[in-house]
């Protein structure tokens, strides 16, 4: 798509403006003048002036750290002081981080701005504290993340416990609750409060009994890290002072060690063990995680088919086993009992056919029956260009099933289809059919292929005259034909490199069907699928396509009915390239 805008070749009227750098300088001071004027009677907006402060220009800058020191002397209001913090606090340590680039501003210019960071700390420790929390990867600024990650990481832990100590110490336990309900993530406060004290496991604990809370969320963070570092010891004695499922089932899901606290749940009851796994995250467990059909088929039992398909995809790299394609059968036959309800569906999205490739190779352990059937009832979830490797296998393997969604995508050739007053059933018809085609139109392999690739033209020759014979039976022979012609087209070329493969030319000879012919021809066209070029190539593409095959059709003389066809698709592409060419002109020309 083009949208051109011309201007005159022939005219000296339009002339472009240039912009010198004075004429930039002059209009941003006269422009800072104004907003440092605004600022007086809406000190609010310092905020967003904050946000552009170093497109400022210094002596602006100079007075507006000045005008922020002052305003801090007098400002009660915590809350404001705290936005204007944190703005300028972003600002400044942003630009200490990257200090060696061309951007950041100089140090003398930082300090004045420092300066008035410094002094609008908020009185509350809760709101001085909230942005060291607002992300697990805080800019501090003197101390570069990306120069040395493990100093940075152990700063900005002792800054987190280090603020925590001073909230609690003014405010007690219940204080954090208050800097976590300020902060992005509430877990890092538990984090560092247990890097500051190891002595409230038990008021902890009950909070983990509340619904999803800021405090709930402290108390995970605290807990994980208790036990991340003090191990198994602690949490089963964390599990001893508490006889709530739910509670003890957040305990095991906090601990390290997944497979050691499933061994735990045999020791507890049943309502842990139900607990545990109805909210299991089978996230970040490592790339080599060895028990990942342990965990399919728990979740399996919770009732979450979507996340043990998604657990089986994401870590059995090299489980590529009969146990594990079972328990894709199953949570498949899950999802379909549940309409596809799962909550989780979304966590496979295109992952399906990954799925079915694993049931095709262990077609024989599964069986095929199955696997046919969890392909078809699925095969709308796989999305556009979808692949079900083993209902296309059966349909070129049985003219019969072929037949069967030639007939429900198809009105009969010649008989009039018995009408339906029932909507419902009206409905379920075109569903029907709308879900056929969607197969037929993804069917991407020919008849008669052996396991090496290559084509037998008995079994080719079998099951189209099969096919022919069961569609028109059932009133479909012309719209089955074109069908079938579209299935030739992906059939295998011969060493002569003609499109069209010698067995399927002898089938159009000895047939002599007009309408298989063009159900060929179109699926010839179909498979070149999307193009793209330049805006003015022209018909390059459809001039060489021609070239070929008309080319070929000289190499199929012997086929008079594959020669002809060859020929209608090289005078097809002859006429897209005169087609692209004039277009192509008109836009070299500026007409289009």
């Amino acid at each position: 798509m083009q949208m051109s805008h011309p201007g005159p070749r022939f005219r000296d009227w339009k002339r472009d403006i240039a912009v010198t750098l004075d004429d930039r300088w002059s209009v941003t001071t006269a422009v800072a003048d104004l907003l440092l004027d605004e600022l007086n009677a809406a000190p609010e907006l310092y905020v967003d002036l904050i946000g552009k402060i170093d497109d400022l220009p210094p002596k602006h800058r100079a007075e507006v750290a000045q005008r922020l020191t002052e305003l801090a002397y007098g400002l009660e209001d915590d809350d404001q002081r705290a936005v204007l913090h944190h703005a300028l606090r972003d600002q400044v340590s942003r630009h200490q981080e990257y200090s060696d680039t061309a951007w950041a501003l100089p140090a003398d210019e930082l300090r004045p701005l420092q300066a008035a960071c410094e002094a609008l700390e908020p009185r509350s420790p809760v709101l001085r504290h909230a942005w060291l929390f607002q992300s697990h990867w805080v800019t501090l600024g003197d101390i570069r993340r990306r120069d040395d990650f493990a100093a940075y990481d152990a700063e900005i832990l002792a800054q987190r416990a280090t603020a925590v100590e001073e909230t609690v110490a003014n405010g007690g336990l219940g204080a954090l609750v208050a800097l976590a309900s300020a902060t992005e993530f509430a877990e890092l406060v538990g984090v560092a409060l247990a890097e500051h004290s190891e002595d409230h496991d038990q008021e902890l604990l009950s909070w983990l009994e509340e619904d999803a809370s800021p405090a709930k969320k402290v108390a995970a963070g605290y807990l994980r890290r208790r036990m991340w570092a003090q191990g198994n010891d602690l949490r089963d004695r964390l599990l001893s002072l508490t006889e709530v499922p739910q509670t003890q089932a957040t305990i095991l899901r906090l601990a390290p060690e997944p497979a050691t606290a499933w061994a735990k749940l045999a020791e507890l009851s049943p309502e842990v063990t139900e607990h545990y796994w109805h909210e299991f995250s089978y996230f970040g467990l490592g790339s080599d995680f060895p028990r990942a059909l342990d965990a399919a088929r728990s979740l399996l039992s919770a009732g979450r088919p979507a996340a043990a398909l998604d657990v089986i995809l994401l870590y059995n790299r090299e489980g590529d086993s009969a146990e594990a394609a079972e328990i894709v059968a199953t949570g498949l036959e899950d999802l379909i009992a549940a309409r596809l309800s799962d909550p989780e569906l979304g966590q496979l999205s295109s992952r399906f056919k990954d799925l079915f490739a694993l049931l095709a190779r262990h077609h024989e352990h599964v069986g095929r029956k199955r696997i046919l059937n969890l392909e078809w009832q699925l095969f709308p979830a796989l999305g556009f260009d979808a692949e079900a490797p083993t209902l296309h296998k059966t349909l070129v393997e049985e003219p019969e099933a072929f037949a069967d969604l030639v007939t429900w995508s198809f009105r009969p050739s010649t008989t009039a289809e018995e009408d339906v007053e029932d909507p419902v059933e009206q409905e379920n018809r075109r569903s029907l059919a709308s879900h056929a085609y969607g197969v037929l139109r993804t069917l991407r392999t020919c008849p008669g292929l052996t396991a090496d690739g290559t084509l037998d033209p008995v079994a080719l020759h079998t099951w189209v005259m099969a096919a022919r014979a069961e569609l028109a039976a059932r009133d479909r022979a012309r719209i089955g034909d074109e069908q079938i012609g579209q299935v030739l087209a992906f059939a295998p070329r011969d060493p002569d490199n003609v499109q069209v493969p010698e067995a399927v030319r002898d089938l159009l000879e000895e047939i002599n069907s007009s309408d298989i012919e063009r159900g060929l021809r179109i699926g010839i066209f179909n498979k070149r699928g999307v193009t793209s070029r330049g805006l003015l190539d022209g018909g390059v593409q459809e001039s060489e396509l021609a070239r070929s095959f008309r080319e070929q059709a000289e190499r199929a003389r012997a086929w008079p009915r594959t020669r002809k066809l060859l020929k209608g698709l090289a005078e097809s592409y002859e006429a897209d390239a005169r087609r692209e060419d004039h277009e192509a002109e008109r836009r070299h020309q500026g007409l289009e």
